[in-house]
């Protein structure tokens, strides 16, 4: 399992050879991106997605969610159920309705 900054170090080297990007430029993006590992079929993984998700956005008065799925079609279906059953298909209670 990767730590968000071994996923960071990972993900300059990469974006480095394809884009030219300072280290400065490349940590101030890092600083918004981070982390999460879990099996898409697996429940726990969506909680503790859930529970990283609302560790971020505490203080927010309002956000939206997008997930973006890089996966086979086939495999839609239980990413959405499982969204729907951790409550993460469902707009953040500190988000304006």
């Amino acid at each position: 399992e990767l730590t968000t900054e071994q996923f960071h170090d990972y993900s300059y080297e990469i974006l480095s050879k394809k884009v030219k990007i300072t280290a400065g430029e490349f940590k101030e993006f890092s600083s918004r991106l981070t982390y999460v590992q879990g099996l898409f079929e697996q429940q726990e993984a969506y909680k503790k997605l859930s529970a990283h998700l609302d560790g971020l956005e505490t203080g927010w008065e309002d956000g939206q969610r997008l997930f973006y799925l890089a996966v086979p079609p086939e495999i839609y279906g239980t990413i959405f159920t499982n969204l729907d059953r951790s409550g993460l298909g469902q707009r953040p209670q500190h988000g304006v309705p």
